[in-house]
């Protein structure tokens, strides 16, 4: 889950969310099926984490001490193309779903269903969205996840849809077109049939797996296509980069307009809020860092992040996700220290 740390001072937001793990081994929250399946479970558990998180760091301002309930839809992760593919799936009860690739001869058939709202996860969304809003009497509007082409087409295929963009690129093309059409699909299902109009944010985590120039080749063309349609809906684009941005700051510059871009650990921050003048930054905070570190440590990382914005405070966001089980409370506070000092 998500959480915004309302930071003063400077620095608009700074965003954290622990992973299932955390709250499995810390306080025994269990996830798995029962969360994705079960509206009432995950309105419950949604409320606990709520009211933990406000007593655990109250500096933070995060979660809530007397939290309301609120509708919450069925989160796949990873997992929700998959899942549409017919993909085998997985829930554990202290991780994300995480899928099972196709097998070789399902690929070629790989077709969409010509009305996504009456399938598997699509369906179970819609469905558990309307029977919270009926039960808490609320108007909640479901919203299908929009992924990445790339991200997509890899957890459909595994890892030999990497070698297949070097020697079978119509098999990979195959892929990367149903993710994109899909993609496509949902964004038109979400802003015309279900009234979302909030940012589409395109996932671009294993761009960092090919090169940039293939990036430029292979990618780039359906982002730009998405990106001109989210401008026709008048809706923000963002773009989540979670390596190090510096060698694709060029390609991912053909974009015309981002309004958010995500950057990973290590990038340069400058070069990234001068190169993208008209986007709201936001640099990713190593969760290994975070997992090993002292806060002395942290705080030297921050103050160099902090330098390197110097100048861009009002459009530079920090992210410290996926905080693992062992990480230091203390480490996470001094990240949010060093954005008050700042």
């Amino acid at each position: 889950m998500w959480y915004q740390v309302n930071a003063p001072l400077r620095i608009e937001q700074m965003w954290c969310n622990f992973l299932p793990s955390w709250w499995n081994r810390n306080y025994g929250v269990a996830f798995g099926e029962h969360i994705i399946f079960d509206p009432d479970y995950r309105t419950e558990v949604s409320l606990f984490l709520a009211r933990t998180l406000a007593q655990r760091f109250p500096e933070l301002q995060i979660g809530s001490p007397d939290p309301k309930p609120q509708v919450t839809q069925p989160n796949l992760d990873n997992a929700t193309t998959p899942a549409l593919a017919g993909c085998e799936i997985h829930y554990p009860a202290d991780n994300y779903p995480w899928n099972m690739h196709l097998p070789e001869e399902r690929i070629a058939g790989l077709q969409l269903p010509s009305d996504l709202t009456q399938v598997f996860p699509y369906n179970e969304i819609i469905s558990q969205v309307s029977y919270l809003n009926r039960k808490l009497e609320l108007d909640a509007t479901p919203w299908l996840p929009t992924r990445g082409v790339l991200n997509d087409a890899a957890l459909l295929q595994g890892t030999s849809l990497f070698s297949d963009l070097l020697t079978n690129p119509q098999r990979a093309k195959h892929v990367l077109d149903y993710s994109h059409q899909l993609l496509m699909r949902l964004m038109r299902l979400n802003k015309e049939e279900l009234g979302y109009r909030g940012m589409v944010m395109i996932a671009n985590c294993t761009a960092i797996m090919i090169s940039p120039e293939m990036y430029k080749d292979l990618l780039l063309p359906y982002d730009l296509l998405i990106q001109q349609q989210t401008a026709a809906y008048g809706q923000e684009f963002g773009l989540h980069h979670c390596g190090v941005l510096d060698a694709y700051t060029s390609a991912y510059r053909a974009i015309p307009h981002i309004h958010f871009l995500e950057t990973g650990s290590e990038s340069n921050i400058r070069a990234a809020l001068e190169a993208f003048p008209e986007s709201s930054v936001q640099y990713i905070f190593s969760a290994k860092h975070m997992l090993h570190s002292k806060p002395a440590r942290i705080h030297d990382t921050m103050e160099q992040i902090m330098d390197a914005a110097r100048g861009c405070e009002r459009r530079f966001r920090i992210s410290a996700p996926d905080i693992e089980y062992g990480t230091p409370d203390e480490n996470l506070l001094e990240i949010f220290a060093c954005c008050r000092q700042f």
